[in-house]
């Protein structure tokens, strides 16, 4: 489960029932999306943080544990 919280309330705002072991979690600077890789999927998500969406899945080779935002 990822939870998304409000930084003023310090409050639950949404939750996501992802696919098994999400594990790290990059944002770009514009704080718009976040990108969760989701190991126990091999899979990465895609996270709309202005409309708090799950919009998109990437599929991986591999168990992703590692992320890194490259600009």
């Amino acid at each position: 489960v990822i939870f998304v919280f409000d930084a003023e309330s310090h409050e639950v705002a949404e939750s996501f029932h992802t696919n098994p072991d999400p594990y790290v979690i990059a944002m770009p600077p514009d704080g718009k999306v976040a990108y969760i890789s989701i190991a126990g999927a091999n899979a990465i998500a895609v996270l709309d943080l202005e409309n708090l969406e799950l919009t998109r899945t990437f599929d991986t080779l591999a168990m992703p544990t590692g992320l890194a935002y490259i600009e």
